[in-house]
This record gives C-alpha cells, structure tokens and sequence, in this order.
C-alpha cells in the first residue's frame, strides 16, 4: 500500500471538502477524531453507489492514513504541508 502525503489526503479530498463533518473537517486542518474513519467510510459507500470505484478507493487509502495517523488537532501549516 502506497503511504499518502499530507498533500495526498488534501488532493484526494478536495472534491468532497465541501461535506460537512470529519472530512471536510481534515481537509481543511488535518485534524483526525473519532468520528474521521466513520465519516470517510460514509463517503466510499456514496462514492460506491454512485459507481464512482476509484474515488471510493482513494478515500480508502485516506481512511489508512487516518488509521496510521491516529487522532490529532488540526494540524498547523496544513494547508503547505507536502
């Protein structure tokens, strides 16, 4: 599995930052809660029914990353971080 930069996660959400919640949430600072995994899960089964299969698996790989992250508050420079 290929590990995500922060640019990554931001390039990958980017189309689904205007959601309300933990994604757009991490989108925007790069913070991780609990509720991140559950919401970013949320998002492939939309992504899924809408037969959208590779975007659903690119938030897969963010939901990795999120996994291997762990919970954090918003992250400072976010929006610069590679």
């Amino acid at each position: 599995m290929d590990l995500l930069t922060d640019d990554d996660v931001r390039a990958i959400l980017a189309p689904h930052a205007d959601r309300r919640g933990a994604v757009g949430h991490l989108h925007d600072t790069g913070a991780i809660d609990q509720d991140t995994t559950t919401d970013l899960g949320a998002l492939v089964v939309i992504l899924c029914d809408a037969a959208r299969f590779d975007d659903a698996d690119q938030v897969v790989k963010v939901i990795g990353y999120a996994e291997r992250v762990g919970e954090r508050p918003p992250v400072k420079g976010w929006p610069n971080r590679a």
